[in-house]
């Protein structure tokens, strides 16, 4: 009998190919990963976010700005969800890294969603523990504000965001981390429907709070523009309390609120524009850098530096000057100013330099509606031409030019700024040359003195001599 071999089972043969397999899958995964990498970096470092080693996660987030459009939509919610993390750095990395790719999204119709997602978690980083992760915060919803609304409805709803910010305005810590609230509530109030957050009323009539507080949350009331029925009440009467900081406040936030006010705010107002000035401040504090963030913008802003000429700084902490901006916000949209102009005419003789230049300056942007102001203007500027340390000349000169042509008081108005022309300045000459031109024939007295200074040896004052010259029609 023939010996008969069994062949042994193929299990181990089987075995090694399997491995192999594994192993070949393996390797073509890490080979694609890695091509996939490459080709769309962003991907690694959307992964790298959930790695167990602070410095790759800093890393990533660090790397995950100037993303696309495709690669901010797909980093969003990663980002979101590691937000919080427990490395300050790293925080305020995956912080500024949501805020851009949020922006990026937020851009396009598409993207609202993830935008969305953005905001609401760079909004419960207002409330943060460290203050330098709610600066940051602050500084994205900012820039979130100017985002336009569009067909897709607002990026957030604004009213409670406005509700955190008030709260951080009236009790962080911190006061410059105050201000810059302040400055971001004023930014959602523009596009809020909602009144204004019940928190700011309530601390303007608390009186256990420091007067520079209740003054920023009389002023941030005047920053909603449709809560102004329920806000100016309580403005109108903050206009008469004892502390100055929330006389001023009170009176910006009827600035920002406009002629909707005016009626029941005008008195009071007009007889701030007297009142005593008190010591002045001299340096910018937080409240002040508030003052100027709440002033509307066809307003000037007046410098808080001093020079050594004049040592008084220009500053916003004489509510006199916040009566005044209210004052001109209010006539812009009256028909009867109602002693308005009268009030600013007086307050041209005022024995503060800041308050003159106040007066001027809401005069010239109150154009032909200051013109029963004229003669008095012309005054000033006849006492002050001598002066060359003046700032006051220019906006006395340009408030003349805009209310005296074509009135009774033209040519007294003309024969003031002929002799501006002869001023200790270079800025007041400049300035009467070019008001000169809206006089038309009236300006011809001026000729004679324009054509001598567009031959005189100052460039800019002679090219604007010549200018007027060639634009004043011969009688």
């Amino acid at each position: 009998m023939s010996d008969v071999r069994v062949s042994p089972p193929k299990r181990r043969s089987g075995l090694k190919t399997l491995l192999i397999v594994v192993a070949l899958c393996g390797m073509m995964f890490f080979v694609a990963s890695q091509v996939r990498d490459a080709m769309r970096p962003a991907l690694g470092k959307i992964r790298a976010l959930r790695s167990t080693k602070v410095e790759d996660r800093r890393a990533a987030a660090e790397g995950l700005v100037g993303l696309n459009l495709d690669d901010a939509k797909l980093a969003i919610p990663t980002l979101k969800d590691a937000l919080g993390d427990p490395d300050h750095k790293t925080n305020i990395a995956i912080l500024l890294a949501l805020g851009e790719a949020g922006l990026t999204v937020a851009r396009d119709p598409a993207g609202r969603s993830e935008a969305r997602d953005a905001i609401r978690a760079v909004v419960g980083a207002i409330t943060d523990p460290q203050e330098s992760v709610r600066f940051e915060s602050r500084r994205i919803l900012k820039l979130f504000t100017f985002v336009p609304v569009g067909d897709a409805g607002p990026l957030y709803d604004p009213a409670p965001v406005a509700r955190t910010l008030a709260r951080l305005v009236i009790g962080d810590p911190s006061p410059m981390a105050r201000s810059d609230a302040a400055l971001t509530l004023i930014l959602v109030a523009r596009e809020s429907p909602a009144d204004p957050p019940a928190e700011l009323a309530a601390a303007l009539t608390a009186t256990d709070l420091p007067g520079d507080v209740r003054g920023v949350a009389a002023s941030l009331l005047g920053a909603f523009p449709k809560g102004h029925p329920k806000a100016f009440p309580s403005l109108v009467e903050a206009l008469k309390d004892r502390d100055p900081k929330v006389r001023r406040g009170a009176a910006m936030g009827l600035a920002m609120l406009g002629p909707a006010t005016a009626k029941p705010a005008l008195p009071a107002l007009i007889a701030m524009l007297s009142e005593p000035s008190g010591d002045p401040i001299p340096a910018p504090t937080p409240t002040m850098l508030i003052s100027q963030a709440t002033r509307p913008p066809f307003l000037s802003v007046l410098s808080l530096k001093a020079t050594p000429d004049d040592p008084t700084p220009y500053s916003t902490w004489d509510p006199a000057l916040s009566a005044a901006q209210a004052v001109g916000a209010m006539v812009s949209g009256l028909e009867s100013p109602e002693g308005a102009i009268e009030a600013l005419v007086a307050m041209l003789s005022a024995d503060q330099a800041w308050r003159r230049e106040a007066s001027a300056s809401i005069l010239n942007r109150l154009g032909r509606k200051a013109a029963t102001a004229a003669p008095a203007m012309v005054e000033a500027l006849l006492r002050v031409i001598p002066d060359a340390q003046s700032r006051l000349a220019p906006d006395l000169i340009q408030a003349i030019a805009k209310a005296s042509p074509h009135t009774p008081d033209a040519e007294g108005a003309v024969d003031a700024l002929t002799k501006a022309l002869s001023g200790a300045s270079d800025s007041t000459i400049y300035a009467a040359a070019n008001a000169l031109v809206y006089f038309g024939p009236t300006a011809s007295p001026a000729l004679p003195m324009l054509r001598t200074l567009s031959q005189g040896p100052k460039g800019r004052i002679a090219a604007k001599a010549a200018e007027t010259i060639a634009k004043i029609p011969r009688n």
